[in-house]
């Protein structure tokens, strides 16, 4: 029984091929069945109350994607990451150049005292 968190995937995989049966069980479920409760949370008491939950009742699980499909999605989120990256420098760079010219561009005032602050020529 492992409560969903980033590496809860890969603990359930872990745990799968070792023999064991897993389940991933929804966080926002978790608050509802007592773990945490008294505002002690700790990983072995939860896993405490979890597991004597289970032995009660028939928790819901969440669906539990392939290796192949969570690389896709990490590999997804970096490209939107640099991405937007991208996107800030040249943002920056158009706000800074008033007059773009490959001899003597116009720069902002604020960007060029920026730039001389710290030693650098445009």
């Amino acid at each position: 029984m492992v409560e969903t968190c980033s590496d809860a995937f890969g603990i359930a995989d872990a745990a799968l091929t070792v023999g064991h049966e897993v389940r991933v069980v929804p966080a926002t479920l978790v608050r509802t069945l007592g773990v945490g409760a008294r505002r002690l949370k700790t990983d072995r008491r939860d896993a405490q109350v979890l597991s004597e939950i289970s032995c009660r009742i028939d928790l819901p699980s969440v669906h539990v994607p392939s290796p192949q499909a969570r690389q896709h999605k990490r590999l997804c989120g970096m490209r939107e990451a640099l991405l937007g990256a991208r996107t800030k420098v040249l943002d920056n760079l158009r706000e800074g150049v008033v007059t773009p010219d490959i001899c003597d561009p116009t720069l902002n005032r604020l960007y060029r005292d920026v730039l001389a602050h710290y030693g650098v020529t445009a």
